[in-house]
């Protein structure tokens, strides 16, 4: 509706990089563009802080010992093994880390007010 005319504005995402790293191609500007919208038409007038990519989950049936290495693993990989850890999160805004609810603290923000929820 955007490209159409049908709409003045809309909500998008751009991928998370890390502090200090080169903007990663995607996202909906990248999309619009595709979409012959002009980069130069458009206006940011907002941005949120960072909203994580979607936890991880295992099954609740695997071994605890599986599920304690597996967290450590993930957790220490980038301080251990920077090469693996590249290879796996090089465009990405940090790596593993233990999720608190304050990692979505700003999606839930979203989704209340767009819901007219906003308490």
């Amino acid at each position: 509706m955007l490209v159409n005319g049908e709409a003045d504005a809309m909500f998008g995402w751009m991928p998370a990089v890390a502090d200090g790293q080169p903007d990663v191609p995607g996202g909906t500007v990248a999309r619009l563009e595709v979409a012959r919208l002009s980069k130069a038409a458009l206006q940011v007038v907002w941005t949120s802080g960072l909203l994580r990519y979607g936890s991880h989950a295992v099954s609740s049936d695997l071994d605890p010992e599986a599920k304690r290495r597996l967290i450590v693993f993930l957790i220490n990989l980038r301080s251990m093994s920077p090469d693996v850890y590249n290879l796996l999160d090089s465009k990405y805004s940090g790596g593993f880390t233990v999720a608190a609810p304050k990692d979505h603290a700003m999606a839930a923000a979203i989704v209340r007010l767009v819901s007219g929820n906003d308490r």
